[in-house]
């Protein structure tokens, strides 16, 4: 049996015992490069996040309101469905961003999006007022 140390995403190192097959190192080799991934997927992801969120927060109307419903739908898509040709709506760095966002949460997937934010779910509740407040 063979011995190797990896990183977890954390930078934790895990001990994984293993035969040294090719199917083994390739597995080993596999795990780092999806942790690289997810790593650079969140940094570019988490940014893009922030500055959303600030535009959400801020205003209902005009784009605001097509990255609002995103982020909404991200938050709570059964409650929140989001209309994809929305994005069509914004200008193309706040697309950027929308897509940054959501390859961070398919791929990445740490953790829901409201928990990038300190109270970030009663964040994502008073925009959800906003828009639960027109639809009556």
């Amino acid at each position: 049996m063979m011995r190797s140390e990896v990183k977890d995403f954390d930078g934790n190192t895990i001990i994984l015992e293993h035969d040294g097959s090719d199917t083994a190192l390739e597995y080993i080799n596999r795990r780092e490069k999806i942790i690289a991934q997810q790593k650079q997927l969140i940094a570019s992801g988490v940014p893009a996040l922030e500055r959303l969120m600030a535009i959400a927060e801020r205003n209902a109307s005009g784009q605001a309101r097509h990255i609002s419903l995103f982020l909404l739908g991200l938050y709570n898509g059964e409650r929140f469905p989001f209309d994809l040709t929305n994005l069509r709506a914004i200008d193309g760095a706040l697309q950027d961003d929308c897509l940054a966002v959501l390859e961070m949460d398919a791929k990445a997937c740490r953790q829901e999006v409201h928990r990038y934010f300190i109270d970030g779910g009663l964040r994502f509740e008073a925009i959800a007022k906003r828009f639960e407040a027109n639809d009556d």
